[in-house]
């Protein structure tokens, strides 16, 4: 006999089927979005879960003698499922291919290096080895700090050197490297003097020498350095230094930028006089330079009118020509030793003599000498010319020509012919070439005859 259901059974049994289904779908959704490290499902042998519906009779009695009780509609779960353990995530970086060493740096030392001694730094990984190499060749290492920098003291030779730092690893391995830079040194010359020994003057002194550019050079008297200068990119160097009177053992010290000692001279002496020692000294140089003036007078018979006059002196000196006791004129003394003087002076007896300074500013004025000129008209009638005895056009003389001597005027292009002027001594009085002076004027006929008050021409200046 068949039974049927009531429908709020049925209906709860439904409600029962979609709890349960919301439930397997919650757990899933939990399995899947967020699983746990382990899950372990129902025990084996659990038993299972019935749901038994017992049918009430409408007269709430229970009817065996209708057959047995309802069948239970009975819910098996389904079988046991093993869900395995699963660990948390974990991410192993790979070492660095280079153990983990940063790239080492140089740090470029100064322009101006010289041979020798170099001290070098950088940084890198503090606390590892760092190798430096030399043209490709590793020339020594030296350790990180704990301030990232580490420093090493390399001799290299001059020329361009290629240099690179190589970061080490624990075993000794070249890690890394870095690029490698050119530095540029300069072959050392040493210092020296520019004289072997010196005789100075007290007060401050000009020294000069060579050594190798952008150096520093010491100079050194009697072991204390009294002046420093450095050396330029020709080579050469000078040095003002103040020395007191006294003998001095003189010596150089060339040093690097970086202060370490390059080089020595080899010590040279110096002598400062004292200052009257010194000024005794300058004149007695100069007095023996000094030549005295003489004159070099034309040989034969000589008459009046144009003449040169002649002789010696000291070379680039300035010569006063003295004719009967006043000065008419001066000359420059020649390279060679000689000077010349033009002049025009009458027929009669003149007594010439001439005037220089010497060495010690002393005026020297030489021993006088005798001049003759004879009357050119004698020489007319000697020749037996038969004309009337010929006027001279020379004027005589006067023996106090000079007495009221006062300059001319200069007026830029032309100047105005003072008392007892003549061309040498207006050229000699404003700069100009003696040469110069004549070749503007040649309105001149003769340079040795000028007259106070004419006008002659200057030369550009």
């Amino acid at each position: 006999m068949i039974h049927h259901r009531e429908k709020s059974v049925v209906r709860r049994f439904d409600i029962f089927k979609l709890i349960v289904l919301l439930i397997l779908i919650a757990l899933l959704l939990w399995f899947w979005l967020s699983p746990p490290a382990f899950v372990q499902g129902p025990d084996e042998g659990a038993g299972e879960t019935a749901v038994a519906d017992t049918t009430t009779d409408t007269n709430n009695a229970t009817t065996e003698d209708e057959g047995e009780s309802e069948a239970a509609t009975a819910v098996e779960p389904a079988e046991s499922t093993a869900v395995p353990t699963i660990e948390a995530p974990t991410l192993d970086t790979p070492a660095p291919a280079d153990g983990g060493l940063a790239v080492p740096t140089l740090n470029l030392p100064e322009d101006g290096l010289v041979a020798g001694p170099v001290s070098l730094s950088g940084t890198g990984t503090p606390g590892s080895e760092v190798g430096i190499v030399v043209d490709d060749e590793v020339v020594g290492t030296a350790t990180v700090g704990d301030d990232g920098t580490w420093t090493f003291d390399a001799e290299l030779a001059a020329g361009t050197r290629g240099i690179s730092v190589q970061a080490l690893d624990a075993a000794g391995s070249v890690a890394n490297e870095s690029e490698s830079v050119a530095l540029a040194l300069t072959e050392i010359t040493p210092p020296a003097f520019a004289e072997a020994s010196y005789a100075l003057a007290p007060g401050t002194v000009d020294f000069a020498g060579t050594g190798t550019p952008g150096t520093t050079v010491e100079l050194v008297a009697n072991g204390a350095v009294v002046g420093t200068a450095v050396v330029a990119d020709d080579g050469t160097w000078t040095m003002p230094a103040a020395l007191e009177a006294g003998a001095y053992d003189l010596s150089l010290r060339m040093l690097s930028t970086e202060g370490e000692l390059l080089g020595e001279a080899d010590g040279v002496t110096a002598t400062v006089a004292a200052e009257t020692e010194a000024a005794e000294e300058a004149e007695e140089t100069a007095a023996a330079e000094f030549v005295p003036p003489t004159f070099t007078l034309p040989e034969g018979a000589l008459t009046g009118g144009e003449i040169s006059l002649g002789g010696t002196g000291t070379p680039g000196s300035e010569v006063a020509v003295v004719v009967d006791g006043a000065v008419v004129g001066t000359a420059v003394v020649a390279d060679d030793g000689s000077w010349n003087f033009p002049i025009t002076l009458p027929a009669g007896d003149f007594e010439l003599a001439l005037q220089a300074v010497d060495g010690a500013g002393t005026a020297v004025t030489t021993d006088p000498v005798t001049l003759t000129l004879a009357e050119a008209a004698d020489t007319a009638a000697e020749a037996g010319s038969g004309e009337d005895e010929i006027e001279t056009a020379v004027a005589p003389l006067p023996a106090d020509f000079c007495k009221d001597a006062a300059p001319g005027i200069d007026q830029g292009d032309t100047y105005i012919v003072g008392v007892c002027e003549w061309l040498v001594k207006i050229a000699n009085r404003l700069g100009i070439a003696y040469p110069d002076l004549i070749g503007v004027n040649p309105q001149i006929e003769n340079p040795n005859l000028i007259y106070p008050g004419q006008v002659i021409n200057l030369p550009p200046r």
